[in-house]
């Protein structure tokens, strides 16, 4: 016994009937087609299982795709042809997550190009596609869609159609879009004002997110905070967004906008204490002694207060422990400060090993050795940067005196300071001896 059957002898009623029957014979294999796809994430992906007495949840994928397919035969409608696309790319993953078959990867491509070659203008399968090449591993391709669904949303030169169907099968695509989709689903049909625009700002704002993945995994870390800014300017609500560019405009050494996005991060999502300890290493490191120690003052009172965070206690110790400055003696080692540049300098130079011809990695790289005291280290990164690029251009020579000329200031002033140093504990001693 189907699924719509059950539906409709259990719910089946005159005003219901009468607006199914309005439907055109395409309409209702789409209709059709939604209901049992929505079913298997319901069953298969979201552990709704106990609905159904066989548990073969994805046998309404492949009768989910039968309906589609009807509907497609019918009429080529550029939604029936996406949702096609959709439920056929669910069944493929769930045959093989890790490497789907070439064949099947093709046949959806082709549906989806056939649906953007009749439609240009119909974006959510630009969006789907790039979904696609992303999840097997094609980020030029995938780039390139999701440029192109960021473009036409923004230049406000799109089909949107807000109910096509969503990756319900796809992890990422729900942590990113599921609750802010269906929140604004609900205001559009409640012909709330603004709710059409806060719809195509969301699927824009997840193309930029993957947009930032694609720059991330090239080492282009400019580019992928710049994408993340764009997409946190679209909708601000989402903490996996700010706490990301919190976490790469700390590497970038960009102190401000890192600070500010930890505590948006952290307003977002109060009881991560994860997400609030790393806020507080880089008030540590940033020097904000003040807020920082407001912060750990408020979460001494969240895991003492809260049963299922009493567990973070202890990493909050060790935490607290490794701020040197903070502890007696001095802070001639600070655990937290080098922890964290050491860590940053590693990522620093995998980005600039993909990336040699980025001077700005250089300088930042170079930025975090000289804070560590390891002008060697400045040097023979400078050095082996002019080695790659053979023949450095003007502004790039600049540049690069900067980095010489503060390298000789700093070891000229730490000289004055040593200096000072040394005549100061000889005259010490001299009047320990009188």
């Amino acid at each position: 016994q189907g699924l719509l059957e059950i539906f409709e002898k259990k719910y089946r009623g005159k005003k219901i009937s009468k607006k199914v029957d309005s439907f055109s014979p395409s309409e209702r294999h789409i209709r059709n087609g939604e209901i049992y796809f929505y079913a298997y994430c319901r069953g298969a992906v979201e552990g709704f299982g106990y609905w159904f007495a066989d548990k073969n949840t994805s046998a309404f994928l492949g009768t989910s795709i039968e309906e589609f397919e009807k509907a497609v035969s019918i009429t080529a409608s550029p939604r029936a042809g996406t949702d096609l696309a959709v439920v056929s790319a669910a069944l493929m993953f769930e045959a093989n997550k890790n490497a789907p078959a070439d064949t099947d990867v093709k046949k959806i491509v082709s549906i989806l190009r056939g649906v953007i070659e009749d439609h240009p203008s119909y974006v959510m399968a630009f969006f789907n596609l790039g979904i696609l090449y992303f999840r097997v591993g094609r980020p030029e391709d995938a780039l390139e869609c999701f440029t192109e669904t960021a473009k036409l949303i923004e230049d406000n030169a799109c089909e949107f159609d807000p109910w096509c169907l969503q990756n319900r099968d796809y992890e990422l695509y729900k942590i990113l879009l599921r609750k802010p989709l269906n929140e604004n689903l609900m205001l559009l049909l409640k012909k709330e004002p603004g709710a059409l625009t806060g719809l195509k700002d969301l699927v824009q704002f997840a193309a930029l997110y993957f947009i930032s993945l694609i720059h991330e995994g090239r080492g282009d870390l400019f580019g992928s905070i710049e994408a993340l800014g764009r997409a946190y300017g679209l909708y601000s609500g989402h903490a996996l967004v700010a706490r990301r560019i919190a976490q790469l405009a700390g590497i970038l050494g960009f102190r401000d906008e890192c600070l500010s996005m930890y505590k948006k991060a952290s307003e977002l999502m109060p009881l991560d204490m994860d997400l609030r300890m790393e806020r507080c290493s880089y008030l540590y490191l940033y020097g904000d002694d003040k807020e920082l120690l407001g912060e750990v003052h408020d979460l001494k009172t969240l895991i003492t207060g809260i049963k299922t965070l009493s567990d973070k206690i202890d990493d909050l110790k060790i935490l607290m422990n490794s701020f040197g400055r903070f502890n007696e003696g001095g802070n001639n080692f600070d655990p937290c400060k080098e922890a964290m540049l050491n860590s940053t300098a590693n990522v620093l130079y995998s980005c600039l090993k993909k990336n040699p011809g980025d001077i700005r990695f250089v300088i930042r790289i170079a930025e975090i050795w000289h804070d560590l005291g390891r002008l060697d280290k400045v040097l023979e990164l400078v050095e082996d940067y002019l080695d790659h690029i053979k023949k450095p251009d003007n502004e790039t020579l600049s540049l690069l005196a900067d980095i010489y000329k503060f390298l000789e200031d700093s070891v000229k002033a730490r000289r004055t300071y040593f200096a000072g140093q040394s005549a100061a504990l000889q005259a010490a001693r001299k009047e320990v001896s009188v």
